[in-house]
């Protein structure tokens, strides 16, 4: 029993060793190479680091394996974990893009509540237009005066802001942007 420990304990060591030896000698070469003329210097840096990443998750992924663990439930276990991974990042990249961008806004606003503004798309001669009268951590709300429905509220997500080209109309009636936690903004259309 105690000499199956030694040999897995001897294997380990002799994987661990071969994985520094290995990244060891892929570094010299490289740094031959790029000395050499034949590997360029900005790519020299990226290479190194992605070689060394591979020969650690080798070594690891070994080492796991002569202790008795399956790499098939490794690789299943970090392939599920790197799926719910990428698509929480995706669900959450949107909200975490307003919020940020809302913060943006305040530090260096580009319009002031009260202002009238336009956002147009780059190329096209229309957008939206409306009087900047609430601000919150997702989206900004306009007032955009309708001929039909009277007054209308238009809410912009604020990474819009960043996105598009915006033309501010500066009021007569302006005070600098502060967030609103409240989502309720029909109360603010006193301001308009």
């Amino acid at each position: 029993m105690e000499l199956d420990y030694l040999v897995k304990f001897v294997e380990i060591t002799l994987i661990v060793v071969a994985g520094y030896f290995a990244n060891y000698f892929t570094q010299r070469t490289l740094f031959s190479l790029q000395r050499n003329g034949k590997l360029d210097g900005p790519m020299l840096f990226p290479l190194l680091g992605i070689i060394k990443w591979f020969i650690v998750v080798l070594v690891v992924l070994l080492v796991l394996y002569q202790l008795g663990i399956s790499l098939t439930v490794i690789l299943t276990s970090v392939s599920g974990i790197l799926m719910l991974v990428a698509i929480g990042f995706v669900a959450v990249w949107s909200v975490l893009s307003n919020v940020s961008c809302s913060f943006l806004l305040l530090v260096f606003p580009p319009f002031k509540f009260g202002d009238t503004i336009e956002i147009k798309e780059a190329e096209k001669e229309f957008g939206m237009k409306g009087k900047v009268i609430g601000l919150n951590l997702f989206y900004t709300t306009l007032a955009a005066s309708d001929s039909i429905n009277g007054d209308t509220l238009i809410r912009v997500p604020n990474n819009l802001f960043f996105q598009r080209v915006i033309i501010c109309h500066s009021g007569e009636k302006t005070e600098d942007l502060k967030v609103s936690i409240r989502e309720d903004f029909l109360h603010d259309t006193d301001k308009v």
